[in-house]
């Protein structure tokens, strides 16, 4: 067997396991690799005015705890108020079923002058988002690793790291 490993502490840990080195490859990290690409791709495209970090904090949430029921809905309604109320302007990137659960349980957010909500965006466009923001807040394992990989803060509202190598980032 072959183990094909995308980052170091992969390695490190089938070392440790005792696997020979000659049967540990790094491939590197396809999600990184396509991050790159497109974040080369979002700043191209961008007017140079969007290339500077922005003062507003990206969030974004869709785990089935997240927004499945209308409390676990409210909750996160409140959490943004919260967020606004300690003076930072949002973008709220709204997923589909984010979007669908607010709409049968009537959940809505109040208007406020610094809340911005977006339908999702195509992945060049939120990568230009993630990389402008001042900080994100989302339930996705995929946005926590690239928010990472761009040194933007992020805070994980799923309870779980998804990517463990991200703890020791």
């Amino acid at each position: 067997d072959v183990f094909y490993v995308t980052e170091p502490s992969a390695r490190k840990y089938l070392l440790a396991e005792g696997y020979a080195a000659e049967r540990i490859v790094s491939v590197g990290n396809l999600m990184v690799d396509s991050l790159v690409r497109s974040g080369e791709l979002a700043v191209e495209a961008a007017p140079s005015t969007a290339r500077r970090r922005r003062d507003y904090v990206l969030i974004t949430v869709h785990r089935q705890h997240n927004v499945n029921t209308r409390d676990a809905l409210l909750h996160m309604v409140a959490s943004v108020a919260a967020v606004l109320d300690a003076g930072h302007s949002v973008v709220f990137v709204v997923h589909p079923r984010t979007r669908d659960k607010m709409d049968r349980l009537g959940v809505k957010f109040e208007p406020h002058r610094r809340l911005t909500l977006r339908r999702e965006l195509r992945y060049a466009d939120f990568v230009a988002a993630m990389r402008a923001a001042r900080a994100v807040i989302t339930d996705s394992g995929g946005v926590q690793e690239e928010t990472s990989f761009w040194g933007v803060s992020t805070s994980e509202v799923y309870g779980v790291c998804s990517f463990v190598v991200l703890l020791k980032m």
